[in-house]
């Protein structure tokens, strides 16, 4: 095991980054599945103000023994936007869960990659490299393949998800911003207190007593969350924007996988073509990646 964190360490860090996308996209799986389950009993505004509690509880340790002067964040006014940005979309999101199909809501989502990827380099300045573009294509095409989109009634929930999909985007470019001259921890600190702030109102109009069997289903929830934050953090702090991008079409494998093993669902042949194509994707970046840093 300590050989292969050491060869993993040796990698450079757009490799580094993509594996770390790849373990954030199983974790967001995750969240999604665990999400659907419970906000068909409980508010989603609930669902999204708990999970946001529980990851604050479940990081509060880590954030002590950092130090509250260690959190201070240098840009402040970035940092808030970035919260009511992210708030917004997660609301928008747990509020689509119980009213759009998993796959739709995830074959939605991968617009996002596309506005991250036209932002990146119009304020970033990264390089709107040929290959990366065209890998992202290729992983979307993969993704279209599995869906078989059909939407021809666009709905309340389907525009939710689109919307959302914008707000993720403005997250994720605004990370990448900040961490400039902020550190990871001060990132996921503040994001996870002015997110918390900002669903408090939704929540607390909504209010139902969970079960003992939510609670369960919320606190592992939350630890998914916690986890998902570190490594999409991290990811995003390693490698550049458009070498992570395509690696989050993985998570419709993923959710292939998770829909197989835990309710059974047979993934149809385009399924199993379109995952192919994705993971094809996910190789070459990453193989072009090590390529590119080590030549």
């Amino acid at each position: 095991m300590n050989g292969f964190i050491r060869s993993v360490l040796a990698e450079p860090a757009n490799v580094r980054g993509i594996l770390l996308a790849v373990l954030n996209g199983l974790l967001l799986s995750g969240v999604a599945a665990i999400g659907k389950e419970v906000t068909t009993d409980l508010p989603p505004f609930q669902v999204a103000f708990i999970r946001g509690i529980t990851i604050l509880i479940f990081m509060a340790p880590w954030f002590m023994r950092v130090g509250l002067s260690a959190l201070r964040p240098h840009r402040f006014g970035i940092h808030l936007i970035r919260g009511l940005a992210s708030a917004a979309a997660i609301l928008l999101w747990f509020w689509a869960l119980p009213r759009v199909p998993l796959a739709d809501l995830i074959a939605l989502e991968f617009t996002s990659p596309l506005f991250v990827i036209i932002a990146a380099i119009l304020f970033l300045g990264e390089k709107a490299v040929a290959w990366r573009i065209g890998a992202l294509i290729v992983g979307f095409a993969g993704s279209m393949i599995i869906v078989r989109p059909g939407f021809s009634d666009v709905s309340i929930g389907i525009l939710a998800v689109l919307v959302s999909a914008v707000f993720f985007a403005t997250n994720r470019v605004l990370a990448k911003l900040l961490l400039r001259t902020d550190t990871a921890t001060t990132c996921i600190a503040v994001r996870a207190v002015l997110i918390t702030a900002f669903m408090l109102p939704p929540a607390l109009y909504v209010w139902e007593a969970p079960t003992n069997a939510q609670w369960g289903w919320l606190l592992l929830l939350g630890v998914f969350s916690v986890l998902n934050q570190f490594t999409a953090t991290w990811a995003i702090k390693l490698a550049d924007l458009g070498a992570i991008e395509p690696v989050n079409f993985l998570r419709l494998v993923w959710g292939a996988l998770i829909g197989l093993v835990l309710f059974a669902e047979i993934p149809s042949p385009l399924t199993l073509i379109g995952g192919t194509i994705m993971v094809a994707s996910v190789v070459y970046v990453t193989r072009r990646e090590r390529t590119e840093r080590k030549g």
